[in-house]
């Protein structure tokens, strides 16, 4: 049955109702109108209430409409889920944009981006929209990613990673697989309903077909037969790295140069494949909070710059952070991507790791500070070694939202 209705609204804040109209209406007290009405109750309404008639099947009812600023506000962040900062938290109005590596380096690759262009990729301050840290994964940084989000560095894999070794070296243990997978596990359970995102690469998928003689492999679900030597527990003719462990099959980055042995990261090797290990068994088994997701070939990396964003301070203290993309845009007559790292968001999400390993054995004596420390500097650590190898012929801009 088709539902007519009509509101008649007799208060001077009348205009409100086109604004808030359009997000969503709290109507109390709606009661039919007539002799047994006796109409709102005392203390429900103030001055700021839009009082009126609504319609309903020819049957008129009597309204009350909240307009205080505490529903506005509220009314505001259920229709955007929070992308409207408050009074601690403006919204931007512009960016202040520095170049931070050495101006003198030499940027040889044709998708380069300067200040103007890098200022074009990103928008209007004004248009973007903010969301709290903990509501959101941490994606990798690379500009394959489809969509905004929230990147660093490794993502939410990468910092997992270094958290579980800066606990081995506080606590002098050495987590085995089952104690890797235990804490894995329960730091899920602490973030939920928010997911946990990972990513391999069409190049990679590839390299594991030819290995494994299949096609059309789907690691969101592989065979039965082929899993443990994708898990990298059954390796044919002898070899030492098979499947997911073997680097030219792993398509994320950072976890490829974390096994390099290289060094640069200071991070236990076997960490990394006991997380691969335990992230893809979880996967299998339908972990509904685990996301996959396949990047173009390696050959599309089209980042023209790494960008570094910073919020405000109001908006830092109160972990609010821009969603923003990295993915492909037309910018000065060429298609270029972005490599964005939004600093705020890492340092919420590795405060969040410090706070969660340290709640899971109060025998150990280690300080949250001292915790969140050195996982900065690791973080730090991985930042640049990683850069080394993506940004090595273009510009790093450090870019603060005010």
């Amino acid at each position: 049955m088709a539902v007519v209705v009509s509101i008649q609204l007799s208060d001077a804040n009348s205009a409100l109702a086109g604004v808030f109209g359009g997000l969503t209406n709290k109507l109390t007290g709606a009661k039919p109108k007539g002799p047994e009405s006796k109409g709102p109750q005392a203390g429900e309404l103030t001055e700021e209430s839009i009082r009126g008639n609504i319609k309903l099947n020819n049957q008129l009812f009597e309204v009350a409409c909240d307009c205080s600023d505490e529903w506005k506000q509220a009314m505001i962040r259920d229709a955007t889920g929070g992308n409207v900062t408050n009074a601690a938290c403006q919204t931007p109005t512009r960016y202040e944009i520095q170049r931070i590596d050495a101006e003198d380096r030499e940027t040889t690759s044709p998708q380069a981006l300067d200040e103007s262009d890098v200022r074009e990729f990103i928008g209007k301050p004004s248009m973007l929209s903010y969301v709290d840290v903990k509501s959101q994964p941490l994606v990798d940084m690379d500009g394959r990613h489809k969509g905004a989000a929230l990147s660093g560095p490794g993502g939410d894999a990468g910092e997992f990673i270094r958290a579980c070794q800066v606990w081995e070296e506080l606590t002098g243990t050495t987590l085995d697989a089952q104690q890797v997978e235990k804490m894995f596990l329960g730091y899920l359970a602490s973030i939920k309903p928010r997911t946990f995102n990972m990513h391999t690469t069409v190049t990679a998928l590839e390299a594991l077909q030819d290995e494994l003689k299949v096609q059309g492999l789907d690691l969101l679900s592989p065979p039965q037969n082929k899993r443990a030597q994708l898990l990298g527990t059954s390796c044919k003719g002898g070899k030492k790295k098979c499947g997911l462990l073997k680097g030219s099959n792993i398509g994320f980055l950072e976890l490829k140069l974390m096994m390099s042995g290289s060094g640069m990261y200071l991070i236990r090797q076997e960490l990394v494949e006991q997380f691969i290990q335990v992230f893809y068994k979880k996967l299998w088994a339908k972990e509904a909070q685990l996301k996959l997701d396949i990047y173009k070939a390696d050959e599309y990396h089209l980042e023209g710059a790494v960008a570094i964003v910073e919020v405000s301070d109001s908006c830092a203290l109160r972990n609010r952070v821009p969603l923003l993309a990295q993915t492909e845009k037309h910018i000065g007559g060429k298609d270029v991507s972005l490599y964005v790292v939004l600093h705020n968001a890492v340092t919420a999400r590795r405060r969040e790791l410090a706070q969660f390993f340290i709640k899971t054995d109060d025998s150990a004596d280690v300080k949250e500070e001292e915790f969140l420390q050195r996982l900065e500097m690791k973080g730090e650590r991985a930042f640049k070694a990683t850069t080394d190898v993506l940004g090595a012929d273009i510009p790093v801009y450090l870019v603060r939202l005010l």
